[in-house]
């Protein structure tokens, strides 16, 4: 305080109540000084701060659990994204032969004879179809059951 340019004082401490216990404390002040720049005088305020401290820890407590909600949701998408790659890659083998196997039927370009083991080619992939089906399902389910 001797600094004669300083005119603004501001700190913060604990202060021990007559209960035992300690309170954060907010003081401030303002220097009054005479015309040779010593301090005659202090003017200032002190504000128990309980209540903000409180509040500011909180925040911060929200601010991590924040964190790690976007970290999993972040986690949650990439497994997402993956189980969408990899199925879309699955999906396709039964898909181009449903395919392949309608144009043949379509189009006529096989006997008669021949359509009834091309139907049952059909179906076979159909129930690999269903079952590529049921696996993403299962595993979207896993990954939104990770996050609740």
């Amino acid at each position: 305080m001797d600094n004669p340019k300083t005119t603004r004082w501001e700190s913060e401490y604990r202060y021990l109540k007559n209960t035992g216990e300690y309170a954060p404390l907010w003081d401030k002040g303002t220097v009054i000084r005479n015309k040779e720049g010593k301090a005659i005088r202090m003017v200032g305020s002190m504000a128990e701060i309980t209540l903000r401290r409180r509040y500011e820890e909180s925040l911060r407590q929200l601010n991590q659990e924040l964190k790690e909600h976007a970290l999993n949701v972040e986690t949650q998408n990439k497994k997402l994204k993956d189980i969408a790659w990899t199925q879309s890659h699955v999906v396709r083998a039964p898909l181009a032969r449903f395919m392949g196997l309608i144009y043949l039927i379509k189009d006529e370009i096989v006997p008669e004879e021949e359509k009834k083991e091309l139907l049952d080619h059909i179906y076979t992939s159909a129930i690999e179809f269903d079952e590529i089906i049921r696996v993403i399902v299962e595993n979207s389910h896993s990954v939104i059951s990770d996050v609740n």
